[in-house]
């Protein structure tokens, strides 16, 4: 999720500001945040664990598949949006090499992580 915009951002003169702390599908990365939104809409008995495994980008269309999913994600179609007319090509460009290199039998995978949360009202 993060690939796109990190490259996209590297090859703008003038990015936009990122997002601020606490916003977007990683603020609930931090448990205590996500035990206290539990707790302040009422929740109990929460308990959270910790969930690793890999994610498969792309499908079965391999390198360049995952290449179009990474560009296509809501962070990476906004600073597109902002850029130049060559912007994606160019970052499209540079995944692929990255996506190269992590590819293992036409497969790109990325470590990712999840918490398993539980609740009670």
């Amino acid at each position: 999720m993060l690939a796109a915009p990190k490259v996209i951002r590297s090859l703008m003169d003038e990015p936009p500001p990122p997002p601020p702390p606490g916003a977007g599908p990683f603020a609930f990365g931090d448990t205590e945040f996500v035990d206290r939104v539990l707790a302040e809409a009422g929740w109990t008995q929460r308990a959270i664990a910790s969930f690793e495994t890999h994610s498969r980008i792309g499908g079965n269309d391999g390198v360049a598949g995952a290449v179009n999913q990474a560009l296509s994600n809501s962070a990476a179609r906004a600073l597109l949006a902002a850029g130049d007319a060559t912007l994606r090509d160019r970052a499209a460009a540079i995944l692929t090499d990255q996506f190269e290199a992590q590819s293992v039998d036409g497969v790109v995978s990325f470590p990712a992580a999840a918490w398993l949360v539980t609740a009670r009202v």
